[in-house]
């Protein structure tokens, strides 16, 4: 939060010595854009407890556009997810909890994240973008898993345009 602040206060407070800030003067002004909303933020988190720390970030600063990646135990806080308006994209082959942050893990998960309210995006974030083929696939997995097929449909097309600003494109 420290770092949000420094962004926040820049250019205002920065000396050339850095003393104090947590930021360098490049990084303030990189991160500038994002607390001013204009550039969402996204950030991996997949395990239900590190999504609702997330989201108290939100409540502390609801200019800044917020994108869950990952959300493997999403729907565990599907209803908070929600009522915060904040987007996720999931992979929904994730059912495997090959590590701690994943154990709820579940194929369900993007459609109990679409049940509950939630924006849904669907890509792979482990893959490169040389897979961007399987993207039907991965939302056709989805739908055999409880998406309806019209939310799996907009999850790889008007919704990933939307949370990258660009709702003309879907």
């Amino acid at each position: 939060l420290t770092a949000i602040d420094d962004a926040k206060a820049y250019p205002r407070g920065f000396e050339d010595d850095g003393e104090g800030d947590l930021l360098i003067r490049k990084e303030a002004m990189a991160l500038k854009p994002v607390v001013e909303g204009r550039v969402p933020l996204m950030v991996e988190v997949h395990r239900a407890a590190d999504i609702l720390q997330l989201l108290t970030l939100r409540q502390r600063e609801p200019r800044i556009k917020l994108i869950i990646l990952g959300a493997t135990e999403g729907w565990r806080v599907a209803d908070q997810i929600a009522s915060a308006n904040v987007p996720v994209i999931v992979n929904p082959l994730a059912n495997l909890p090959d590590r701690f942050e994943i154990l709820a893990a579940t194929l369900e998960n993007a459609g109990r994240l679409s049940a509950a309210g939630v924006t849904v995006a669907i890509a792979d974030p482990g893959q490169a973008s040389h897979n961007t083929r399987l993207i039907q696939q991965l939302a056709g997995n989805a739908v055999a898993n409880g998406m309806p097929w019209e939310a799996a449909f907009k999850a790889i097309t008007s919704v990933p345009a939307t949370m990258y600003g660009r709702a003309d494109l879907g």
